[in-house]
């Protein structure tokens, strides 16, 4: 495949995942969806609820703006696959950035569930258990293309300066 066609596929790639976490954000992370899955769509909620769940959609909504960046990060990576110098150290060091940026991003999430859970406020089980660990893959994968991409960058150096 050429790498500006390979390009050109990563960049529609993270645009359908940029839109798809648009929406996620606006509509999933609506006050009206959450009322409605976590206390019944006929209740209406108490002043004190209604409080709870405009806290825990600012948090996820905050959450999920590192996700963005990332996004933001891979897109520089397509110019990389285009001109065919995706081994090389700025590129490993792209990555170990996004892995370290999605690593705080899970890590809050974390603390800001167990936060939520202490003070008996309802979770989706997707945002609670799910959505956690699908972020540490995340950053394991992310951290291990870094180190494999560094490691070929440096054999590319040797190789260039044995020829």
């Amino acid at each position: 495949m050429k790498p500006s066609v390979l390009s050109a596929l990563v960049k529609i790639s993270i645009i359908v995942f940029g839109v798809c976490g648009l929406l996620i954000c606006i509509f999933a992370y609506s006050e009206q969806v959450t009322l409605a899955t976590l206390f019944g769509e006929d209740r209406i909620p108490t002043p004190e609820e209604s409080e709870i769940i405009k806290t825990q959609v600012i948090f996820y909504r905050a959450v999920s703006l590192p996700c963005f960046f990332v996004l933001a990060l891979f897109w520089k990576l397509t110019g990389a696959i285009k001109e065919n110098t995706v081994f090389g150290f700025d590129i490993a060091r792209l990555f170990r950035i996004c892995s370290l940026v999605l690593l705080a991003d899970v890590a809050l999430l974390i603390i800001g569930n167990t936060v939520m859970s202490c003070l008996g406020w309802r979770i989706f089980f997707v945002i609670k258990i799910a959505l956690p660990i699908a972020g540490i893959i995340a950053v394991i994968a992310l951290y291990l293309l870094s180190y494999f991409i560094n490691e070929a960058a440096k054999l590319k150096e040797e190789a260039a300066g044995t020829v």
